[in-house]
């Protein structure tokens, strides 16, 4: 079974945020805040957590997705995920 890598993860992370808010991938970095620097709300977190769930085959539980503040608790979530 191959691991699928941090930088991996962020890059597809990012990818998803472009086609959900039309948000360059360049400008997702990792201490990047949903709400406050992606503009991300509520309708958009979920449609980002169901594209991350299809995408890398992993399930987030409603509890974790509330902690969920940066692109980086987004990846170290995926990370221990997948």
């Amino acid at each position: 079974m191959t691991s699928t890598l941090p930088d991996d993860l962020h890059a597809g992370v990012a990818e998803l945020l472009q086609q959900i808010t039309g948000v360059s991938p360049a400008d997702v970095a990792a201490a990047s805040r949903f709400a406050e620097d992606l503009e991300v709300d509520s309708l958009s977190m979920l449609e980002l957590v169901i594209g991350v769930e299809e995408r890398f085959g992993v399930r987030i539980a409603d509890a974790d997705v509330a902690g969920l503040a940066t692109v980086d608790d987004l990846v170290r979530l995926l990370s221990a995920a997948v």
